[in-house]
């Protein structure tokens, strides 16, 4: 378990906009389909990158539906950046556990 003020200072001056790019990474993987996997597995592990968060180990289900598609396609790419942008102004202003909600993005992204 990593000491909460590094995890702080890791997601003050690192995290936030290094999830982006492992945001974005990840989701490039899930939208070229065959490296889905890969993606999945990318999403799992953004709390670790935001602030260095144990890896959450849940299975994610993209449903093979034309509103799964179209939602991830089109709103997806602007929703998961916009979820980390919140959650780094929530954990400055208020220092809460915004961890969660940055490890949470894959629901936001891949609706159910």
């Amino acid at each position: 378990m990593t000491h909460k003020v590094l995890r702080f200072l890791w997601m003050l001056f690192i995290g936030w906009w290094a999830s982006i790019f492992w945001f974005l990474i990840g989701y490039l993987l899930i939208a070229l389909i065959v490296t889905r996997q890969i993606g999945f597995w990318i999403f799992q592990r953004m709390g670790v990158v935001f602030s260095l968060q144990e890896p959450l180990e849940r299975e994610i289900v993209f449903h093979n539906k034309f509103g799964t598609y179209f939602f991830f396609y089109f709103l997806g790419w602007l929703l998961g950046p916009a979820v980390i942008i919140m959650a780094f102004l929530q954990s400055i202003c208020v220092f809460s556990n915004s961890e969660k909600m940055v490890a949470g993005v894959d629901v936001v992204v891949i609706p159910s």
